[in-house]
């Protein structure tokens, strides 16, 4: 939600998602806005008209991953500001609203029907750890960190110490995001698959982020090296205090022994605990990938909702899943996953 973030997103997609900016007023004075972004979607055979809150609606390629995302008020003006975005919607045509997560719906949905999915976003409090007097090695089951040591042993071994570097220049953490880019790209189309950087809006927007937010901290990059050899590049951000992890790109050997992943992270971890007293979280984001679950015990909750209201379009959207339902044997009415093309 913030300015950088936003801006950035604008000037990536703007011209192709061609989004509103609705601007909330009390007496002359502006005390929330948001953005909308208006999609088509196809549902089965049905076209869906879609809003979008805030910075999402690109395409499954270009996707961004908007969290923590809210209805921004000024405090004490949030359930005015809610209010006044619902009546918005009441005037407009659509058929389905996304809020893509979020802490909760901001308004009452009344006569309309709301899906929900929830994802875990697992984190290390590096805050207790130091209240404790304890090393990260702590916070990890007796598996990870025998695979962690072995991995930390087989790169020593191999090709030399390990070691964590950051870019001290706008310029050198441009070179670390292409790094790291490359690195992402090749696991990616090894299997099969584009990957995000193939999207030249999508480096565009983080080219972007990137120069305005280096220079005041709220990027880091981290190069993890054995010997002279890059094993991974992460990419987080630092926002209030906490590291929120967004992408990396590993160097992946034959045979998978050595794990790149594990090695970066706790190396990561390790650093922030120690040398920045001022960073109280090292937050994975949303997502239930096994290294998260192996690399953070702590956890929130993000929700992702889809609105839907009792438009045509919709209401055969839901004869269609009622008549799913009679033949898979999932109860008429009751939320089936998403078929969008």
């Amino acid at each position: 939600m913030s300015d950088a973030w936003v801006a950035s997103w604008l000037e990536a997609f703007g011209e192709q998602l061609d989004p509103l900016i609705l601007q909330f007023h009390r007496n002359h004075e502006v005390v929330g806005a948001c953005v909308l972004v208006r999609r088509l979607a196809w549902r089965k055979v049905v076209p869906v008209r879609r809003w979008h809150l805030n910075c999402a609606g690109e395409s499954d390629l270009d996707d961004t991953a908007i969290e923590y995302n809210r209805l921004l008020s000024l405090p004490g003006f949030e359930r005015d500001v809610a209010e006044a975005l619902q009546g918005w919607l009441g005037r407009s045509t659509w058929d389905e609203l996304m809020l893509d997560a979020v802490d909760d719906l901001p308004f009452t949905i009344d006569g309309m029907r709301a899906q929900e999915t929830t994802r875990p976003s697992y984190f290390v409090n590096l805050d207790t750890l130091r209240a404790q007097g304890a090393s990260y090695d702590t916070a990890l089951s007796s598996n990870t960190r025998q695979q962690v040591r072995r991995s930390l042993r087989l790169y020593e071994d191999a090709t030399g110490p390990l070691t964590l570097t950051q870019p001290r220049t706008l310029s050198e953490a441009t070179e670390f995001l292409d790094e790291l880019a490359d690195l992402h790209q090749r696991s990616w189309t090894d299997r099969g698959k584009p990957g995000v950087f193939a999207s030249h809006r999508f480096q565009r927007f983080h080219a972007r982020l990137i120069q305005r937010l280096f220079d005041a901290g709220g990027i880091q990059l981290l190069r993890i090296s054995s010997g002279t050899t890059t094993i991974g590049v992460l990419y987080s951000f630092l926002h209030e205090g906490r590291i929120c992890f967004y992408q990396s790109g590993f160097a992946y050997q034959a045979g998978n022994r050595a794990k790149p992943g594990l090695v970066s992270h706790y190396l990561a971890v390790t650093h922030y605990l120690t040398t920045r007293p001022d960073i109280s979280q090292y937050d994975f984001l949303a997502g239930d990938a096994q290294y998260k679950r192996s690399l953070a015990k702590e956890q929130r909750t993000l929700r992702w909702f889809s609105v839907q209201r009792p438009t045509l379009r919709m209401r055969a959207l839901w004869a269609l899943r009622a008549r799913r339902g009679e033949l898979t044997g999932v109860a008429p009415g009751e939320p089936l996953p998403s078929t969008d093309a």
